[in-house]
């Protein structure tokens, strides 16, 4: 999972760059363990932890982070007791993408769709 994660961050960073955007990485493991984060010079102190929440709520409920945000969307309340339940990990936020083999990657920094967008072409 490591060399695979680190292969991820990569390419991340390579299209974030293509975009002039500073932004952070998060690979977690399908258990939600963080694997790899990263933070480019410029982005954010707080985008890894975002990164983190976002890559972390894809796996656990295995769809897109911004699909939960779509969802709960109409219930915050909801997204506030998961969040508490969860010590804040639940990050309902378009930016992270369910990894094939399992786990997911997600990023922060740029816009929502920014942030997805450099997910997708990391992984696809």
């Amino acid at each position: 999972m490591l060399a695979r994660a680190l292969e991820i961050v990569e390419k991340a960073k390579a299209a974030a760059e293509e975009l002039g955007v500073p932004m952070a990485f998060a690979v977690v493991d399908a258990g939600g363990h963080l694997v790899v984060v990263e933070r480019m010079d410029g982005a954010g102190f707080a985008t890894a932890e975002i990164a983190w929440g976002k890559a972390w709520t894809a796996a656990a409920w295995g769809v897109p982070s911004g699909t939960l945000a779509d969802r709960i969307g109409a219930d915050p309340s909801f997204a506030a007791a998961v969040s508490v339940a969860t010590a804040g990990r639940f990050t309902p936020r378009q930016g992270a993408l369910p990894l094939p083999e399992g786990g997911a990657v997600g990023a922060s920094g740029g816009s929502s769709q920014q942030d997805e967008d450099v997910v997708r072409a990391a992984i696809g």
